[in-house]
């Protein structure tokens, strides 16, 4: 968690989002992205205004499941 705190990682997925105008996809990836090159490792679970989950991951290890109701 202390690299995702260092990163301001949250933040950092919104902005892009708001000034970029990025995809949560994206944004969550290239926040790992950066957590990454500091020295962190984890994940991001997301859900964008749509109800679209996002996730994203610095090791393939990490996984990551969600129940859908139809």
């Amino acid at each position: 968690g202390e690299y995702f705190i260092l990163a301001a990682a949250a933040y950092d997925v919104s902005a892009q989002m708001e000034y970029a105008k990025l995809d949560l996809q994206t944004s969550l990836e290239r926040t790992l992205d950066r957590v990454e090159k500091i020295g962190g490792s984890g994940g991001m679970i997301a859900i964008d205004r749509n109800g679209k989950i996002c996730f994203a991951a610095t090791e393939r290890e990490l996984l990551c499941a969600a129940a859908i109701d139809h």
